[in-house]
């Protein structure tokens, strides 16, 4: 069996595979209905394991997923790990005890580097063992399927899980912009969305936009974003897994799947 885990300030999720009958077989989440703190995230966390009995089975291997605006992205050829710091203190409020990561992102070339939630990765360390963990950004570069980047000038890919918003703008294959937002009213959703396009001067009718996340039709915002940008095309995964008949796609967060993979 294997296991993934999302963490974020929003929420967490938790996903098993059964690699062995090539099946999904949990999903389950939390929503906080607010950002805690991420002191608090431990607690959380904790209870969450309990309530749904996470620890009491065996893995093979656990995949989890720091989902949070904490990250810079870096030219592999002008990364050197000694200086992660400076990679991100600009746009980063970091903590003098903050432990920074980082991820190589290919075909790209380019190192993520991101402060993971040390008090939630020590506790899954003292419940499961060792484990693998990346920044969710790493895994929305992942689903980008083949093909998405080749059929249009430029894409606009549009993340939302709970009031973090991922933006990923590419020029033909190459990145042109990345960078998440918190986002509290539908007013602040579509600015971000404009602001992006503004900044990276996108022409709307030669952008591909795709939502992915809880971005979908039965999504308050979807309405307000077809109203502006028009057509929306949506991200699924391509997997040769079968879900549990209990499991609905749509019920299933992308990012805590995708890890599994």
């Amino acid at each position: 069996m294997k296991l993934s885990i999302q963490l974020s300030l929003n929420g967490l999720s938790f996903c098993t595979l059964d690699p062995y009958h090539q099946e999904v077989t949990r999903y389950e989440q939390l929503d906080f209905g607010w950002e805690i703190d991420t002191n608090d995230l431990g607690i959380k966390l904790s209870q969450f394991i309990q309530d749904h009995r996470i620890d009491q089975y065996t893995y093979q291997a656990i995949q989890v997923v720091h989902t949070n605006h904490l990250f810079g992205l870096v030219p592999q050829s002008l990364f050197d790990p000694q200086y992660l710091n400076s990679y991100i203190k600009y746009n980063t409020a970091l903590l003098a005890n903050d432990t920074l990561s980082h991820d190589l992102i290919l075909p790209w070339e380019i190192q993520l580097v991101y402060v993971p939630f040390a008090n939630a990765n020590n506790l899954i360390f003292d419940r499961f063992g060792s484990f693998e963990y990346h920044h969710h950004t790493e895994l929305l570069f992942k689903m980008l399927r083949p093909g998405l980047l080749e059929s249009s000038e430029s894409t606009l890919l549009i993340h939302l899980q709970g009031q973090l918003m991922s933006i990923m703008v590419f020029d033909g294959k190459k990145i042109a912009l990345v960078n998440v937002f918190k986002v509290y009213t539908e007013e602040d959703f579509m600015y971000y969305i404009l602001f992006v396009g503004d900044q990276v001067q996108m022409d709307i009718n030669k952008t591909q936009f795709v939502a992915t996340g809880s971005l979908g039709e039965d999504h308050p915002y979807w309405l307000r974003l077809i109203d502006h940008l028009g057509e929306i095309n949506t991200c699924s995964i391509e997997h040769p897994y079968k879900l549990a008949q209990h499991l609905m796609p749509s019920s299933i967060d992308p990012l805590t799947l995708t890890a599994l993979f």
